[in-house]
């Protein structure tokens, strides 16, 4: 289940998810007994310099390929595909990314 925290009791968790349809939120109360954990969420992380990186390489995997087999290739060339190549992996790793979550609370081991 994921929802916003509201409060809690030394028996209950009160959590708020908003409704798929547009309407209004839902509070919901959690019995603890029934939580295995929480987990917060602290954000995205994104993949920008990872794109970069690999774009960066593959244009230059593409400049490599296009000189052995024209065996010449315009100045202008040797910048360009591995530049294109960043940009395009800065852009799809920019919008590629994760949650990253954080265990706050674990049920304790039953004796």
């Amino acid at each position: 289940m994921v929802g916003i925290y509201l409060s809690a009791s030394a028996q209950t968790v009160e959590v708020s998810q908003p409704d798929s349809y547009g309407g209004p939120e839902k509070r919901i109360s959690v019995p603890i007994d029934d939580l295995a954990s929480i987990e917060v969420s602290r954000g995205r992380s994104h993949h920008t310099l990872a794109g970069l990186l690999v774009g960066f390489l593959a244009g230059g995997a593409i400049l490599a390929a296009a000189i052995s087999s024209s065996g010449d290739l315009a100045p202008i060339g040797a910048f360009v595909f591995p530049v294109a190549g960043a940009l395009a992996g800065g852009l799809v790793g920019s919008g590629l990314g994760s949650e990253r979550w954080e265990k706050v609370w674990n049920r304790p081991a039953e004796p």
